[in-house]
């Protein structure tokens, strides 16, 4: 790994500072792992962001990555867009752009809901014969596409 891509540790004040840009408030703490999360104009929908915190400083090189996902909130599961974040040096700048995109393209990595039973949300999953839709809300609706 070039110096320019080694791991750099950071506090809890340092990333929440970043995130207060986009206006993203935490919404959970639980196992070490922060998550912070904004609105889109969905009503069962907004993007969260996962960093493991320990001791308020992120965890040690190798162990984790930000994350930043759509999030369902309903059946409180991701549902796509999932773009990961290496602890370099550069994490602030590569992933403004990650959370950028998510805010103005969310549609692009919403699926829908299942119109079988109408309350799932189609998720990418991949099985035996590739990538396919499946209702999250498996195996009580069995609806794929």
């Amino acid at each position: 790994m070039s110096q320019a891509q080694s791991y750099t540790a950071f506090g809890r004040n340092e990333f929440e500072e970043f995130l207060s840009d986009f206006a993203f408030e935490e919404v959970e703490e639980g196992s070490g792992e922060a998550v912070y999360a904004i609105n889109v104009p969905h009503d069962d929908l907004e993007i969260r962001v996962f960093s493991t915190l320990q001791g308020g400083k992120a965890r040690a090189c190798g162990n984790d990555a930000i994350r930043c996902v759509l999030w369902e909130t309903e059946h409180d599961e991701p549902v796509g867009g999932m773009k990961k974040t290496l602890r370099i040096e550069t994490w602030r700048s590569n992933l403004r752009p990650k959370i950028k995109d998510l805010l103005v393209n969310w549609r692009d990595h919403f699926n829908g809901y299942c119109p079988e039973c109408g309350s799932g949300v189609l998720k990418s999953r991949e099985g035996k014969f590739g990538q396919f839709l499946g209702c999250s809300n498996y195996p009580a609706c069995d609806h794929t596409e």
